[in-house]
């Protein structure tokens, strides 16, 4: 039962919810560094470090308006100009990125703010810090913590810090949101650069960077090399895809569908899906086996209806599009051999296609405690290397694992997760994603 003993706890854990503290000291718990690191851990996969030296006394809303006002409209300085140029030219040399900087230089608190304040004012240099801060992501969390670390001392730095960061008009949301859509407008990226990116990318923007609702990502097998004939038209050509599409949306549970030359190829529905995503299995003559995975109520044109309630369905849990961008994020982020290996999406279609995995469920790879709540599971090493990149999953089933001929254990269905990293905020152009599982982080 939460009471508000509990509530205070919740609320000492994080420096974004400095902001709420209640004034009455009576009603402060204060907890142990390594409950609240573990408390931490359990929930969002964090290491940040809990033994900052205490302050008497937390800035009031107003005390910190005031303070954040004068950090933002601070005059230049010769020291601040000389830090913005050795910043960007260690920057340019790809020696360095902010959070790295400012632990070298040991500025206090209001000094190092002022400087990123003025960083984020000017839309180039805020491109810059944003870029040295976000070019992996397994190393996010790491990176955020040594910011951290970097200009707060106490818990009233830690109040400056978190407002700089959350700050829409002038901070790093700025900044951020500046990077994200240059990124977007470059005629460089492409949809596989913005996804690997962030798998929240909002479905719209893939469709106006693509300049048609039909775009895909990934290749079908036989399109590396159609002239040689390997594979049937349907696993080469987008088109014939589509129609092969098409025509098995009606097929029943465990019905089979011959295609190809001399029909050697075969489809199974082998699950009807609980959320109106169907998965088939392929298995070609000579090409191995395929999943497949889509939405039979996926609007077949592309006018301007149909496409309002493709982006509507795109936006529910556990749904191809969803899918396809975590697949693709996490096979784009070194984890090729952790999920299943997705080939192909088209965003006509609202399909994937898969190679299939070959192995057995993990039933007996976990101890079935670890399934019975989303924070123990997080705790599991397997949990753990999907959550260094931001990957958060919700759906506790043993049979979402599989473990392959290499006794790699694999994740076959991504369904349901959440996606947060703590230097890439929400924007303009992402989305919350959606589950039925869990809690939205």
């Amino acid at each position: 039962m939460l009471n508000l003993q509990n509530i205070n706890q919740i609320r000492s854990l994080s420096p974004a919810l400095k902001l709420i503290q209640p004034k009455t000291a009576t009603n402060t718990i204060k907890l142990k560094p390594q409950l609240t690191a573990d408390v931490f851990q359990l929930s969002f996969g964090s290491n940040i470090s809990t033994e900052k030296a205490s302050s008497d006394e937390l800035y009031s809303l107003d005390q910190l308006t005031t303070k954040i006002i004068e950090l933002r409209t601070a005059e230049s300085s010769e020291e601040l100009e000389n830090l913005t140029d050795e910043f960007l030219h260690q920057a340019s040399e790809n020696k360095t990125n902010i959070a790295d900087f400012l632990s070298e230089k040991g500025l206090d608190c209001e000094t190092a703010l002022k400087f990123l304040y003025g960083l984020c004012k000017e839309e180039e240099t805020g491109k810059v810090l944003v870029a040295g801060l976000t070019k992996n992501p397994k190393e996010s969390q790491e990176i955020y913590n040594k910011l951290v670390s970097a200009i707060a001392s106490n818990e009233k730095d830690e109040q400056l810090f978190n407002s700089w960061f959350q700050d829409e008009i002038a901070g790093y949301k700025v900044a951020f949101k500046n990077y994200y859509r240059a990124m977007l407008r470059d005629k460089n990226t492409g949809l596989e650069d913005i996804v690997k990116f962030s798998p929240n990318v909002a479905p719209w923007v893939l469709v106006e960077k693509a300049g048609r609702t039909d775009f895909t990502i990934g290749n079908l097998p036989g399109s590396d090399d159609p002239a040689a004939g390997k594979f049937s038209y349907e696993l080469t050509w987008p088109n014939d895809y589509r129609k092969f599409v098409y025509d098995i949306a009606n097929l029943g549970e465990n019905e089979e569908k011959r295609f190809g030359y001399n029909n050697e190829n075969s489809v199974k529905l082998i699950s009807p899906g609980e959320s109106a995503k169907r998965v088939y299995r392929i298995t070609t003559k000579n090409q191995g086996d395929y999943i497949l995975k889509a939405d039979p109520i996926y609007p077949r044109s592309t006018d301007w209806y149909s496409n309002r309630i493709r982006e509507n369905l795109d936006l529910r849990a556990d749904m191809p599009y969803t899918n396809a961008m975590i697949d693709f994020y996490l096979k784009f982020n070194g984890l090729e051999d952790s999920v299943a290996d997705v080939q192909f999406y088209d965003h006509l279609t609202g399909s994937i296609l898969y190679k299939a995995t070959d192995g057995e469920a993990c039933i007996d790879e976990f101890d079935p405690e670890i399934f019975e709540n989303v924070y123990i599971f997080r705790m599991h090493p397997t949990a753990k290397k999907y959550q260094e990149v931001g990957i958060y999953l919700n759906d506790m089933n043993p049979q979402n694992f599989l473990k392959d001929k290499n006794g790699n254990i694999v994740l076959i269905d991504t369904g349901h997760a959440n996606y947060k990293d703590p230097l890439k905020p929400l924007t303009i152009g992402m989305v919350v994603l959606s589950n039925l599982c869990g809690r939205t982080l």
